[in-house]
């Protein structure tokens, strides 16, 4: 609290005094704790009761006939000013600690809506056995036997994203497939020919003339789906 020591001499044989600039209760503990003799100094918690706010107070120094001098080694005094100084720098330190503020915590907002993820839609696959299942197709019309090709799961495992194909299909006026031929056939010729082979089993519902279909089947890692639409001659 002085920033420096040369109110003690080291040679000195009395216990040294603090200058009056240091205010208390700093001043008194410090005193009591640069006694010579070690056994007249202030022990923690005397320290830790003056600075509590309902802590006793520092006494008063008296002015007294001076105490009897005793020999002394330099090695006590500079153990005691080591001692004095750690003392006021853990003073220090809790000091701050006390007075200062608590982390602001961020606050929330229980009103702010939760940020929720809505799925997308996935489309689903169709199995592989569906007999005589209806489906709505545009322009009119309707697949009453839905085949799908029938590919192994090894196969399928070779796939990186979706494998199509396309068939184009003749249909005669009874919904029997007369004749099926590749439209596109894709990257690879086992999908293809896997297509072609579904294709020649569809059957639709009867019609007053024949028609053309275009089948397009998607092949991926999870299954086969097919999708069908009435071509325009």
């Amino acid at each position: 609290m002085t920033q420096n020591p040369s109110f003690a001499e080291p040679a000195s044989e009395s216990d040294p005094n603090l200058p009056a600039t240091v205010l208390q209760p700093f001043r008194g503990i410090a005193h009591e704790c640069l006694h010579l003799d070690p056994k007249r100094r202030c022990s923690i918690a005397e320290i830790q009761a003056r600075l509590e706010p309902a802590g006793r107070s520092v006494p008063a120094e008296t002015e007294g006939s001076p105490r009897p001098r005793r020999p002394v080694k330099r090695g006590p005094i500079v153990a005691g000013l080591v001692v004095a100084a750690l003392l006021i720098a853990l003073v220090g330190f809790f000091s701050r600690g006390k007075s200062g503020s608590a982390p602001a915590t961020p606050s929330t907002d229980p009103r702010a809506p939760e940020a929720t993820s809505v799925p997308k839609p996935n489309p689903t696959l169709s199995e592989p056995a569906t007999p005589r299942k209806k489906a709505t197709v545009s322009q009119g019309g309707e697949v009453v036997r839905q085949v799908l090709p029938e590919v192994s799961q090894s196969a399928r495992n070779t796939i990186r994203g979706t494998v199509k194909v396309g068939v184009r299909v003749d249909v005669d006026p009874s919904g029997k497939v007369t004749a099926a031929r590749l439209k596109s056939a894709g990257p690879s010729r086992y999908f293809a020919d896997a297509a072609l082979k579904a294709a020649q089993r569809w059957e639709f519902s009867p019609q007053p003339a024949a028609s053309a279909w275009l089948l397009q089947f998607r092949f991926r890692r999870g299954g086969v789906e097919a999708l069908s639409e009435r071509a325009t001659r």
